[in-house]
């Protein structure tokens, strides 16, 4: 692997991190105002024929073949239906830092099913990198305990998005979609939306739109363009080309970036916690990133050494 391609998976990588990250707590301001159905209805419905407008203007064709059209199917409800239900409304329950921490438990279920379907050796040096990444995760969560033991529902929603999400990234790699990113990404939430907008109408409160204020239908915006078709594209970009188990690690960035973001936007709590987990998942990030090389790293500093 060449040094201009691992730089450009690193970025890709460090952006989706970001933006994802970012998302948590502008999630968390859309919900204070508009209830989680119709919030993600909304979000979801955008973030679909955004995506497809984007397919059109770089010339990709819309068409899905035949054979891929059932693997799609699967996506559309684990990912574009269940992943963002659960998800929206796990983050209404419980704070949006602990949210983002349990939604990217996904890792570890992604790992497991890709072992068991797709036949993935997993080396010794991504599963160090994995359990450090989820002793990251661990820190964080140990401050929380007894608030989510209070929001039993939330967190339970918030692991089964997780496991949805890992269940569909397990389809995409085995499916291996011709389609481009942006194609899939736009099928996948053009079937969540439609369960979506009518569980809005029946259940939730469609309304609950008009009341938002300025921050609130920013929040909303940045919800419906970055995570729904920017990390999106990234993130079947990476499933595409590299093991579906190491590219579900690839999020594992995103917990410990949401904790601070939301520290920062929401005034969520940050402490050694947080940090500790911070330094724990930058390690695993760079233990898991393709063309990794501890020896490599030490050879020069070894052959400084005077003899």
């Amino acid at each position: 692997m060449t040094s201009r391609t691992f730089a450009l998976q690193a970025t890709a990588v460090a952006a989706l991190a970001i933006f994802w990250a970012l998302n948590w707590p502008m999630m968390k301001i859309g919900l204070t105002t508009v209830e989680p159905w119709t919030f993600r209805a909304v979000v979801v419905t955008a973030g679909g024929v955004g995506c497809f407008i984007v397919a059109r203007i770089i010339g990709a064709s819309i068409r899905v073949p035949k054979r891929e059209r059932l693997p799609l199917l699967w996506v559309g409800l684990m990912q574009g239906l269940l992943w963002n239900a659960f998800s929206g409304f796990g983050t209404a329950m419980i704070e949006a830092g602990r949210a983002a921490v349990l939604a990217f438990t996904m890792p570890v279920w992604a790992v497991i099913l890709a072992i068991l379907f797709l036949g993935e050796a997993v080396t010794r040096r991504r599963l160090f990198g994995l359990a450090l990444g989820m002793a990251g995760m661990g820190l964080l969560l140990l401050p929380a305990l007894e608030a989510l033991g209070s929001s039993a529902v939330g967190a339970m929603l918030m692991v089964g998005g997780a496991m949805s999400w890992a269940v569909a990234t397990t389809v995409v790699k085995k499916a291996n979609f011709s389609i481009h990113p942006m194609v899939l990404a736009g099928w996948q939430f053009a079937i969540g939306a439609g369960p979506l907008i009518a569980a809005a109408v029946i259940l939730g409160r469609p309304s609950s739109i008009l009341e938002v204020d300025g921050a609130t239908a920013s929040a909303i915006i940045y919800s419906a363009l970055f995570p729904m078709i920017v990390c999106q594209a990234i993130f079947f970009t990476i499933v595409k080309r590299l093991p579906a188990s190491l590219a579900s690690m690839s999020t594992l960035m995103i917990p410990p970036l949401g904790v601070y973001f939301s520290a920062a936007i929401l005034g969520e709590r940050v402490g050694p916690a947080e940090f500790g987990a911070l330094v724990l998942v930058s390690a695993a990030m760079v233990m898991i990133l393709p063309g990794f090389n501890w020896r490599a790293i030490r050879r020069p500093r070894e052959a400084s050494r005077p003899g």
